[in-house]
């Protein structure tokens, strides 16, 4: 037991987004872009939108409704996907073993494939 009342939570071996997102990419048969260049492909989307068709924009473009986010985490300057801060986990690793970074696996392709699987096994893809 710990006598913290929170943890950060994160995996402890950090991998390249494209590690773990080419692969996804491939499989889905999706093209990898550059941040800025989704943002601003994001963005045009929800521009000059007459006000009737808002709704259906959005309900197609989920995304648009936390644009300022997106704007936000480009702006960042944490290595971190979306510019979020590294988040120190040395106080999680010392309350459970099972955390650390001698006991957890790097993420890879194989996760994401495995990922895939799971997320087609629920009809979620």
């Amino acid at each position: 037991t710990s006598s913290l009342c929170f943890f950060h939570l994160a995996h402890p071996r950090p991998v390249r987004w494209m590690d773990v997102m080419g692969p996804l990419a491939t499989s889905l048969s999706l093209r990898t872009v550059p941040y800025d260049e989704w943002f601003i492909s994001l963005a045009s989307s929800g521009e000059n939108v007459e006000a009737a068709k808002e709704v259906d924009i959005i309900q197609k473009n989920p995304a648009l409704k936390i644009l300022q986010f997106f704007k936000d985490a480009a702006s960042g300057t944490s290595p971190e996907a979306m510019g979020i801060p590294a988040l120190d986990v040395t106080q999680a690793e010392g309350a459970a073993a099972a955390l650390g970074k001698e006991s957890l696996p790097q993420l890879g392709a194989e996760d994401a494939g495995r990922w895939l699987e799971y997320w087609k096994g629920i009809g979620f893809l």
